[in-house]
């Protein structure tokens, strides 16, 4: 029977056929062969060559339906060689399984979940199986030759076989071939997941931060045809963009929109010669998500995506309606604690009185101008700062009615409609009826 040199799984793996000539060492780098280690074995001495499954530690009850879950996912050509029970830090994560073709990782309920993680003999760079304070720990290199962890714990038991099963893996792959049972032009559920999720995570950010600036840009576009509305929209826009992203780069995200933001208002691109006057938050009565809030600039209010352009007519107020009820009433408890000695007469006269509170209180901040409304909820116990907001509106409404405001925003709104006119926005007969009503107010 033949046999050939093999080389650790620690170490470079060499070509097919090749054998050290006399008097080769190994580069100390490499570090030592794990303990025990056969440098020459048969051919057909390999795990799992014989067709038996080599099971790991905990496996052998659950092999026989591991094996016929995994099967859909195998390729034509490609036989299960062994399995394995892994820890991983990776979600939904427990089984190794090692093939005649490349490693698949998974669960233990691969008949609804597909493999989480394929591994295929070039990815097995580096492959090592050190012992770490917590059991041995399963560790290939990554692209910059840095040692990464591929599960946090293999039962130190099962070292050698795994380190014996992927080491004839690398010296002899088989292409997998479609999965088994697959039908042309039906396309099989796939076992390949991203080999770098980070960067395809990047590259998603990356392209909804994109998107986002250009609503910006757009958004820009508007603001020097003084189209409020229209700016103030594909503003509201761009910031919602970061709802699409991964959960754990939302914030992330919201936070550079918004720096932009804050960069084209300094610039002077955005909310041009709008002066900020403050903001309204919103109670939410769920508590489960915030809530968009009120924003008073002193030529337009902003409401999520609707906003309204601020002028003489506008005015602002405070409602709170509703008390706060306290009621006493005695309970066996509290008369039962008052008594003298354990087990003598309740005394009525020691009761003490349970006092319950009930709030009915609500309180909204409302916004009125004859065309339009914005009406908030708002909390019952911070008043102070809402009614002078309320009170610094209409002092600035006042001031725009008193110092001819009207006139002024007519000609703002006829000098919007011919520049949506220019832009073909408005076509000449809504334009003719926008300008009749403007005119007529």
């Amino acid at each position: 029977m033949a046999s050939r040199w093999t080389a650790p799984p620690n170490w470079p793996q060499p070509p097919r056929g090749w054998e050290p000539a006399a008097g080769w060492r190994p580069d100390p780098a490499w570090g030592p062969p794990p303990t025990g280690w056969v440098f020459y074995q048969d051919d057909d001495d390999r795990p799992g060559a014989d067709g038996d499954l080599v099971c790991g530690q905990g496996t052998s009850r659950k092999a026989a339906k591991l094996a016929s879950r995994l099967e859909p996912h195998l390729g034509e050509a490609e036989e299960l060689r062994g399995l394995f029970l892994v820890n991983s830090l990776r979600p939904l994560l427990n089984i190794l399984a090692v093939t005649s073709a490349r490693l698949i990782f998974g669960t233990d309920d691969l008949h609804r979940r597909p493999p989480k993680l394929v591994l295929n003999p070039e990815d097995l760079v580096g492959f090592a199986l050190p012992k770490g304070r917590m059991g041995v720990r399963l560790v290939r290199d990554d692209e910059h030759g840095q040692p990464i962890a591929i599960t946090t714990l293999v039962h130190e038991r099962d070292t050698e076989a795994l380190a014996a099963l992927v080491s004839d893996l690398r010296s002899r792959p088989i292409p997998p071939g479609p999965p088994r049972g697959s039908r042309v032009g039906t396309p099989a559920p796939s076992a390949e997941v991203p080999r770098d999720r980070k960067a395809s995570r990047e590259d998603r950010v990356a392209d909804i931060e994109r998107r986002g600036s250009e609503l910006l840009r757009q958004a820009a576009g508007r603001a020097a045809e003084q189209d409020v509305q229209g700016e103030e929209r594909l503003i509201h826009r761009a910031l919602q963009r970061c709802s699409e992203g991964p959960v754990f780069a939302r914030g992330a995200l919201k936070k550079s929109l918004q720096a932009q933001v804050d960069e084209l208002v300094q610039a002077g691109e955005l909310r041009r010669r709008a002066r900020f006057i403050g903001t309204v938050h919103q109670l939410n009565p769920v508590g489960f998500s915030s809530m968009p809030p009120l924003m008073v600039y002193d030529d337009r209010i902003i409401l999520a995506d609707a906003c309204q352009l601020f002028d003489g007519d506008v005015s602002a107020s405070v409602e709170c309606d509703g008390q706060v009820l306290v009621h006493h009433r005695p309970t066996m408890t509290r008369m039962a604690a008052g008594a003298v000695l354990p087990g003598s007469a309740l005394l009525v006269g020691m009761a003490t009185a349970k006092k319950e509170t009930t709030d009915t209180r609500s309180a909204r901040f409302i916004v009125v101008h004859p065309e339009w409304r914005f009406s908030i909820a708002i909390s019952p116990d911070a008043l102070g700062e809402p009614r002078a907001l309320a009170a610094q509106i209409n002092k600035i409404a006042d001031t725009k009615r008193d110092s001819g405001g009207g006139a002024d925003d007519k000609l703002s709104k006829l000098e919007r409609l011919a520049a949506l006119v220019a832009s073909g926005a408005l076509s000449a007969s809504e334009a003719e009826r926008l300008r009749g009503e403007i005119l007529r107010s």
